[in-house]
């Protein structure tokens, strides 16, 4: 398992580009997934798919809708913090929406 893979596609998608071979690199580990010949649990498996698909749209431009990703990211967390999580990461990016 590449421990790295996650950090270094949240490195590529800010920099708009693949910057370390990442769309390689999570070819095996996806398609392991997809298989379930690698199992993960549920919160982390959710954060490794919002991952790449944070690395896939911002990087390499693929047509992925951006709330697939928010829904992904916030499912790592329990449904009872999901909208204070939310509304806290809105106003991080524009304080006066909260």
């Amino acid at each position: 398992m590449d421990v790295e893979l996650p950090a270094d596609a949240l490195r590529s998608a800010r920099a708009g580009v693949d910057l370390a071979d990442i769309g390689n690199r999570y070819l095996e580990p996806i398609t392991a997934l997809q298989d379930d010949d690698l199992t993960f649990p549920d919160p982390v498996e959710f954060a490794y798919y919002a991952i790449y698909n944070c690395f896939s749209k911002y990087s390499r431009g693929d047509d992925i809708p951006d709330w697939l990703i928010v829904n992904q990211a916030l499912s790592v967390h329990h449904h009872s913090e999901v909208a204070s999580r939310l509304t806290r990461a809105i106003a991080d990016i524009d304080p006066t929406a909260g």
